[in-house]
């Protein structure tokens, strides 16, 4: 007996490549960014980025609101000296145009921990009626665990 399976290929996600011209415009457009620093010559790097393309595919699959890029901090001297790089894989997740210094682990897994505890502080938001909340949840699959109303509705 012969069976046939076909796989679905995977989705591959785009990382943007930056350059100092577009920079900060691009930063500011977009709430949530992860830049990559790195440089051609470093075997670091050249060892990290499968990792980054495979987080920011994670990334993807789990709705995370990250946009990826990529800066060769090599030749763009000027973003490079303004947020500090100095070492090589070097990574910054931009919030509303505000960098935060990545220093952990950087495995796929420790990336994407960061990433969402990061998305699920700065998207929270306050629902303030149970209509409100009920549209939210309606179609995501989500549970209410608390509603408090206010005394006055």
């Amino acid at each position: 007996m012969m069976v046939a399976c076909t796989l679905a290929a995977e989705s591959k996600v785009d990382v943007l490549e930056l350059v100092d011209l577009t920079f900060q415009k691009f930063v500011k457009s977009h709430r949530f960014v992860l830049v990559y620093f790195y440089a051609p010559w470093c075997e670091h790097c050249k060892e990290f980025a499968p990792k980054f393309e495979a987080a920011a595919n994670v990334s993807q699959q789990r709705s995370l609101p990250f946009v990826f890029t990529k800066m060769d901090a090599n030749s763009n001297y000027y973003t490079r000296s303004t947020y500090g790089i100095e070492e090589y894989p070097s990574l910054r997740i931009f919030i509303d145009g505000e960098p935060i210094v990545y220093r952990r682990d950087n495995s796929v897994a420790a990336i994407i921990d960061f990433l969402t505890v990061k998305a699920r502080v700065f998207l929270v938001k306050e629902l303030t009626t149970k209509a409100e909340a009920l549209s939210v949840i309606k179609g995501k699959g989500l549970r209410v665990s608390r509603f408090i109303s206010n005394p006055g509705e």
